[in-house]
C-alpha cells in the first residue's frame, strides 16, 4: 500500500503588530503574510472585506486599518485566523495582538497579562 501527502495542515499562534498611519491604527502584515504563495480560510468578524483585498495587494503593508476614536474599549485584543499557503504546505495561523487604547495609558503590542495590568 502506497500512500501520498499531498499537503499538511500546521496550526501556529503567532502575534502581530499594530503601528500609527494617517491617524489611524493599523495591522501589520507579518513576515509569513507577506511570503505567502496563496491563502485559505479567512476568520475574522472584523474589517472581513478589507483584509481580504490586502492580503492579495503585496504592496499593502497593512492588514486593515481603523479610526481609533470608534473603539468603546480601552483594552483591545484583536484575533484573526488564516490559512497560509507555501509550497505544499498549508499553515493555519492565529495572528494575535493585545493593545490598551486608553487616553491615559496608550501602548501598543502588549502581552494579554501587561493589556490587563495596564487597562485596568
Amino acid at each position: 500500500m502506497i500512500t501520498i501527502i499531498v499537503g499538511c495542515k500546521e496550526n501556529k499562534a503567532e502575534n502581530f503588530k499594530y503601528e500609527y498611519s494617517d491617524r489611524k491604527l493599523c495591522a501589520l502584515k507579518s513576515n509569513h503574510i507577506k511570503s505567502a504563495n496563496e491563502f485559505g480560510m479567512l476568520d475574522s468578524s472584523f474589517k472581513y472585506k478589507e483584509i481580504l483585498e490586502n492580503l492579495s495587494n503585496k504592496n499593502s503593508h497593512y492588514i486593515f486599518c481603523f479610526d481609533i476614536s470608534k473603539v468603546k474599549s480601552d483594552s483591545l485584543e484583536t484575533q484573526i485566523r488564516l490559512e497560509i499557503k507555501k509550497g505544499k504546505y498549508l499553515r493555519q495561523y492565529e495572528f494575535i495582538n493585545y493593545s490598551c487604547l486608553s487616553t491615559q495609558h496608550t501602548r501598543l503590542n502588549l502581552s494579554k497579562s501587561e493589556m490587563m495590568k495596564i487597562c485596568g
